[in-house]
C-alpha cells in the first residue's frame, strides 16, 4: 500500500505538511498512466536503508519480488531505483549476474549516490552533524552515524 505515498495513514490527508509522504505519487501516477498496474505489474519496495547494501533480509526480499513478478508476468523486469535503493539494485545484479541477465529486462537509477554521498555525511560521521534537526544534538547524531553500516 506505501507504494504511492511513503505513510499508508497520510493517504487522502494531502497538505502542506504531509507533501514529503506523497514523494513518489507522481511518479506511480505516471506509471499507471503508461500501462503498470499497482500491485500486478507495479510494486514498491521498502527496506531499511541503515542496514548495508548487502543486508541479507534486503537482497533476499528483492531477489523474491523480481521472481514472483517473472513468473506472474512471464515478463522481463523493469526496475526503477532510487538514492541508496540503486545501491542495493547494484549490489544484487553484480552477485546474481545470470539470473537478473534472463529477469531484468532494463535499470533506471535516479539520484543514486554510486561515488558515494555528500560531504555533510563524512561530517557527521567524524564529529557530529544534526543536518538542521533542532531536536537532534550533533553528539547524538554523530552516535547514530556510527551505528548505522549505510555510512
Amino acid at each position: 500500500k506505501a507504494i504511492r505515498v511513503l505513510d499508508p495513514e497520510l493517504e487522502g490527508i494531502r497538505s502542506e505538511w504531509t507533501e514529503t509522504a506523497f514523494y513518489f505519487h507522481d511518479a506511480v501516477h505516471s506509471f499507471t498512466l503508461n500501462g503498470y498496474d499497482v500491485g500486478e505489474t507495479l510494486f514498491g519496495f521498502p527496506y531499511d536503508w541503515r542496514q548495508s547494501n548487502d543486508y541479507p533480509d534486503t537482497q533476499t526480499r528483492l531477489e523474491e519480488l523480481i521472481n514472483n513478478t517473472f513468473e506472474r508476468t512471464r515478463r522481463r523486469v523493469d526496475l526503477v531505483s532510487h538514492s541508496m535503493g540503486g545501491l542495493v539494485v547494484a549490489t544484487y545484479l553484480a552477485r546474481h549476474f545470470a539470473e537478473a541477465t534472463r529477469k531484468v529486462r532494463s535499470w533506471v537509477a535516479i539520484a543514486c549516490p554510486f561515488h558515494g554521498g555528500a560531504g555533510l555525511v563524512y561530517r557527521a560521521w567524524l564529529h557530529g552533524y544534526n543536518f538542521g534537526n533542532i531536536f537532534v544534538r550533533d553528539e547524538t547524531a554523530h552516535s547514530m552515524s556510527l551505528q548505522s553500516p549505510s555510512t
